[in-house]
């Protein structure tokens, strides 16, 4: 092979490397920018992992004390209460209707004792 053939395949082998180098080094950036965000989602996982586990535990204290103050008891008794509160309502306005009865009939009474009186005084 002509020396100068052989330096212009050279040239060009040494300039197909270079644009490979260069391909491979922006593969390289790439593969580091994407681990530097794997990076910061890890980080943010961690912490959501973290304040999960954390609410988790607040949970459970919080249910073992309402178990151990009796949450069922106080569900039942507040339950109980409704119903009886809806009884005492009830029976409020079964009193109200009555004495609203009893005020229309004692002012009807009133009405025929005036209408009454005024004809006796008329005659």
């Amino acid at each position: 092979m002509d020396p100068k053939e052989n330096f212009l395949k050279l040239e060009e082998e040494t300039n197909e490397l270079l644009g490979n180098i260069k391909k491979l080094q922006e593969e390289v950036k790439s593969y580091k920018n994407a681990t530097e965000e794997l990076g910061a989602v890890r980080e943010n996982l961690l912490k959501i992992i973290n304040k999960t586990t954390e609410l988790y535990n607040k949970s459970s204290e919080a249910i073992d004390i309402i178990k151990n103050i009796g949450g069922p008891e106080i569900l039942n008794k507040l339950n109980d209460n409704g119903q009886q509160f809806e009884k005492f309502s009830n029976s409020i306005m079964t009193s109200v209707k009555q004495i609203r009865l009893f005020l229309f009939i004692t002012l009807g009474f009133s009405v025929v004792s005036f209408i009454i009186g005024i004809i006796s005084l008329l005659t």
